[in-house]
C-alpha cells in the first residue's frame, strides 16, 4: 500500500471516529434539553458541534481550489504594497519636515539665502525621493527646474557682478576722453556712454522669468553685444565666460551640476 492510500484510509478512520462521536454527544444534548437540564445540553451540543468540525476541517484545504490561495497571496502583495507606501511617507516627512527647518534656520540669515551647497543637496534628495516613489519624468523635471533656475540665476548675477568693472572703467574712460573734445565728438563718446550704462543696468532686467534654456545664450551676448567694449577686454571676457556658459547648458540639459568644483567657487565668490 502506497503512503497516498494509507493517508487516505487513515483519514476516512479519523473522520469516522470524529463523527460517530460528535453525533454520539450532540444526540445526548438532545436528550438533556428534553430532560431540562440545561448544563448538561450545553456540555453535550457543544462538545458534539466541537468533535462534527474536527471531522471535517481537512476539507478546508479545497478552499485552494476556490481561488483562497490566490486572494491571500493578493491580500499580502496589498499590504506589502501599503508598508512600502508608509515607508516612503514617513521618508517624505522627514525630508519635509528637515528641510522645512533648515531653510528656515539658515535662509535669510545676516542677509544671505539658502547656500548653493545646501540647495544642490536638496534637489537630490528630492530626486531620489521622486525615484523611489516612481514619479513621473515631467513630475520630476517640474521640481528639479525649479532649483535649477535659481541655480542658473546665481550664476549668472555672479558672472556679471565679476564684469561690473570692466563696465565701469569703459564708461570712466569714454567720460574722460569726452571731457578732451568739443561739439560732435564730445556728444558722440557722451551718447556711446551712455548706451553702456543702459546695457549694463538692462543686462539683468527680467532675470527671474527667464527660462532654463535662456541662460547661456544670454550671458554669451553680454560679451558679444556689449558696446564699446575694447578688443582685449571681449576676449578676456569670452574666455572667462566659457566655463560659466557650459555649466549652465549642462544644467539646461541635465538638471545637475557638471563641475561641482566650478559651482563650489561661484558658491564661495557669491558670499
Amino acid at each position: 500500500m502506497d503512503e497516498k492510500a494509507a493517508r487516505t484510509i487513515q483519514t476516512i478512520v479519523v473522520d469516522g471516529t470524529f463523527t460517530l462521536a460528535g453525533l454520539a454527544a450532540a444526540a445526548l444534548g438532545i436528550w438533556y434539553v428534553w430532560e431540562g437540564n440545561a448544563g448538561l445540553a450545553a456540555t453535550g451540543l457543544g462538545g458534539g458541534l466541537v468533535l462534527l468540525f474536527a471531522a471535517t476541517i481537512h476539507r478546508f484545504e479545497s478552499l485552494k481550489g476556490l481561488g483562497m490561495e490566490a486572494k491571500t497571496k493578493e491580500l499580502k502583495f496589498q499590504v506589502d504594497k501599503a508598508e512600502h507606501a508608509l515607508a516612503q511617507l514617513r521618508d517624505l516627512a522627514e525630508f519635509t519636515g528637515t528641510n522645512l527647518l533648515r531653510m528656515v534656520s539658515a535662509g535669510g540669515r545676516h542677509g544671505s539665502a539658502t547656500s548653493m551647497d545646501n540647495s544642490y543637496k536638496v534637489s537630490r534628495d528630492v530626486k531620489k525621493l521622486f525615484a523611489d516613489a516612481s514619479s513621473k519624468p515631467e513630475t520630476v523635471r517640474t521640481a528639479l527646474e525649479f532649483w535649477a533656475r535659481y541655480a542658473a540665476i546665481d550664476m549668472f548675477s555672479t558672472k556679471l557682478r565679476d564684469m561690473q568693472s570692466t563696465f565701469e572703467s569703459r564708461i570712466r574712460q569714454m567720460g574722460e576722453d569726452a571731457a578732451k573734445f568739443q561739439g560732435d565728438d564730445c556728444a558722440d563718446l557722451v551718447r556711446r556712454s551712455q548706451a553702456l550704462r543702459e546695457f549694463q543696468l538692462g543686462a539683468l532686467k527680467g532675470l527671474g522669468s527667464w527660462e532654463l534654456h535662456e541662460f547661456p545664450s544670454r550671458l554669451r551676448r553680454i560679451v558679444e553685444e556689449a558696446p564699446d567694449l575694447l578688443s582685449v577686454q571681449r576676449e578676456q571676457w569670452r574666455t572667462d565666460f566659457a566655463p560659466a556658459i557650459a555649466q549652465l547648458q549642462y544644467l539646461a540639459d541635465n538638471l545637475d551640476y557638471g563641475d561641482h568644483e566650478y559651482w563650489g567657487e561661484i558658491s564661495r565668490k557669491r558670499g
